[in-house]
């Protein structure tokens, strides 16, 4: 009977160390084997981790997709237009007369009861600058006016401020054929609901604004110009800003070398600068019969242009070779203190500057808070 009840605390004692045995190995198997049990992948539970994870790669991937797809553009349209070779001296006989039928095009915004015509500038590479030959025929013809050395000087310096030439590649864009008028101005105004910032029927005195819908708007700061640009942008959903240097050259020049889009001179009778016929106002903006290669009107005069680039005295330390614009923090005009803010390029000249500062190359600075009489805008639409 003692043996029996041995053998029987035996074998509990058995059962008990093979169970404990059997747990320590099969638990360890069992958790490993839940853990790697596949979750069920929903839309929902993807779309919840993301959203939960705040700032992680979750997040920033899943903003990625829901990003907005540019407009699509309108489209594309060819026109006819005319261009004209002039002389030396603003000479013009009819065979220098061209009719260009394509393949220039255009695609026109409509907003707020006004238009823009928005005109395809092809990629392509160019010399952006003054060479050594035009140079000196630039500072001579800056002289003539000059009566003191003062004067000379300073025409040294203004044209040596295109230099040195360099090679530009431009990427396509599209720039309004005309400069942007006081019509289009004052619709655009009418989208700024908040800040404001966009005074109505700026102009100077020398014309009646209310009347003249079709002039260009001048009197406007750079940063007047740019708030433009932006509630168009907004109100379009395309990504329009002021040009580049590079690309208002480039637009300028349209395929040519010399001093003008038109050749080595100007004629007074379609352009309108300080020359034998001086207005001493701005122009309607279609009022011109001849344009330059790119269809673009008033590339040289009436007004000058603001450009988004900052500043710079010349071409020396390396300024972007791919068309883009030369920004820099803050910029001031070498021997001018800086009152009002940044200095930034304008371009093509006006009705109040002689033939040798409306050329394609001429550049100068101005206070991005400044306003004048002689200094407008135009816009581009930036595809990219």
């Amino acid at each position: 009977m003692a043996k029996r009840r041995l053998l029987t605390k035996w074998l509990v004692v058995r059962f008990i160390i093979l169970a404990a045995l059997l747990s320590s190995i099969c638990l360890p198997l069992l958790s490993q084997s839940t853990r790697r049990k596949p979750r069920p992948s929903t839309t929902n539970s993807s779309t919840n981790s993301n959203t939960r994870s705040g700032s992680g790669r979750g997040s920033n991937k899943n903003k990625a997709q829901v990003k907005a797809s540019p407009v699509p553009l309108p489209a594309l349209t060819t026109y006819v237009f005319k261009t004209v070779t002039v002389g030396e001296g603003g000479t013009l006989q009819a065979k220098d007369i061209v009719e260009i039928n394509g393949p220039v095009k255009y695609f026109t915004q409509e907003i707020g009861g006004v238009s823009f015509e928005m005109v395809e500038i092809r990629e392509g590479v160019f010399h952006m600058g003054t060479d050594e030959a035009q140079l000196k025929q630039s500072i001579q013809a800056c002289e003539q006016r000059c009566k003191d050395n003062q004067c000379r000087t300073a025409c040294d310096k203004t044209v040596r401020a295109e230099t040195p030439q360099h090679s530009v590649k431009v990427r396509t864009f599209y720039m309004s054929r005309y400069e942007v008028t006081q019509a289009q101005w004052n619709a655009i105004r009418e989208l700024d609901t908040k800040n404001f910032q966009l005074p109505l029927n700026p102009s100077s005195a020398t014309h009646d604004p209310t009347q003249d819908h079709d002039r260009p708007v001048e009197q406007v700061m750079w940063t007047q110009a740019k708030e433009f640009c932006r509630l168009l942008s907004q109100k379009t959903g395309r990504n329009y800003r002021l040009p580049t240097e590079a690309e208002w050259e480039y637009a300028c020049r349209a395929n040519t070398q010399t001093p003008f889009a038109f050749g080595t001179g100007l004629n007074p009778n379609f352009v309108n600068y300080a020359g034998s016929i001086d207005r001493r106002t701005t122009i309607p903006v279609n009022n011109r019969e001849y344009a330059n290669g790119f269809g673009l009107y008033d590339m040289h005069g009436n007004v000058a242009e603001w450009c988004e680039d900052s500043w710079h005295d010349d071409y020396v330390n390396a300024p972007p070779k791919d068309g883009s614009a030369w920004i820099d923090k803050r910029t001031t005009r070498r021997g001018a203190r800086d009152t009002t803010g940044s200095f930034r390029v304008v371009r093509g000249g006006s009705w109040q500057d002689a033939a040798y500062a409306c050329r394609c190359a001429a550049r100068k600075s101005f206070p991005e808070g400044g306003r004048n009489p002689g200094i407008g805008f135009r816009i581009v639409f930036d595809p990219r």
